[in-house]
């Protein structure tokens, strides 16, 4: 994360980002604040598990939303597509 985007005044100018501060200062919160820690079952245990990342890496999620939002696809038919697709990555 490049914390210097959000002091950059080109950036914290865009309309969306001054509609959304609050919501974006509690996200720069979370990765400053030390008295947070950001824990992750896929790395921490009981072993780590390697079929999510497989799954990020696979761009399964947007190709889905691409189908449904771009292509005009029934939900169930996009849904269905890629929980195929994903059960054959992590098999």
């Amino acid at each position: 994360m490049r914390l210097d985007l959000y002091e950059d005044d080109r950036w914290r100018d865009n309309p969306l980002i001054q509609k959304y501060e609050t919501e974006i200062e509690l996200m720069r919160e979370l990765v400053t604040d030390e008295s947070i820690t950001v824990t992750s079952i896929d790395t921490q245990g009981p072993a780590p598990d390697v079929r999510p990342g497989k799954v990020f890496e696979s761009f399964v999620l947007p190709e889905m939303l691409q189908n449904k939002i771009l292509r005009g696809e029934a939900s169930g038919d996009a849904v269905s597509m890629a929980a195929d697709k994903m059960r054959k990555l992590i098999a």
